[in-house]
């Protein structure tokens, strides 16, 4: 599979629903809205480090959208400094977050241009079989990392494989645009990982 290839199609495509947040100023937003101890600023080379660790184990990074040990992962392949693999997990529906469905994605993270590429897929190919939730459209995802060495940006575009529900779907994202705070998956991999606390600061 051409991971990127099918994204893009995907993404100019007129009968899908495309969605691009703001990119996240990952240093300008700990310094505004947080207190660390020790004193933090992080590196791009710390941003992809947890972009590659959650494309793999995405329960530990986003605990509230995926459910606790769900996440499997199988076929990994390195090749060009990219490594593909296939991964399931139990996630919450996108319009119906108090449900859980099975998502399978074909992934694609390429060290070079710092991108992480999930193509939703129905079913998956494992002598176990795991099939998609019928509850939502199959969802591709981008992931990635921008910017200079001390000045990282997190980068985040979907594609929801259908035209319906269109305004509910956006907003629903634009929620996650207009937060204060670091993505959940970054809080995580600072405090936990790299061993900084972190207290968000009200005002």
């Amino acid at each position: 599979m051409n991971h990127l290839d099918n994204f893009n199609k995907a993404w100019t495509s007129s009968n899908f629903i495309t969605i691009e947040l703001d990119p996240v100023d990952v240093n300008k937003v700990l310094k505004e809205h947080y207190k660390c101890m020790p004193e933090f600023k992080m590196t791009k080379t710390q941003l992809w480090d947890m972009e590659v660790k959650k494309a793999s184990r995405p329960d530990l990074f986003i605990p509230s959208v995926i459910k606790s040990h769900s996440a499997l992962s199988w076929e990994h392949s390195q090749e060009d400094n990219i490594e593909t693999f296939f991964r399931v997990s139990e996630q919450r529906l996108w319009l119906n977050a108090e449900c859980y469905g099975t998502v399978i994605e074909n992934v694609h993270v390429d060290n070079n241009s710092k991108t992480v590429t999930f193509i939703g897929e129905a079913k998956s190919n494992q002598q176990v079989e795991f099939n998609t939730t019928k509850d939502q459209p199959l969802f591709h995802v981008q992931h990635g990392v921008i910017g200079e060495e001390t000045q990282p940006l997190n980068t985040w575009k979907i594609i929801h494989l259908t035209s319906e529900n269109e305004y509910v779907l956006k907003e629903r994202f634009e929620r996650m645009n207009r937060t204060k705070w670091l993505p959940e998956y970054v809080e995580i991999y600072i405090r936990d990982f790299l061993g900084v606390q972190l207290e968000r600061i009200n005002f």
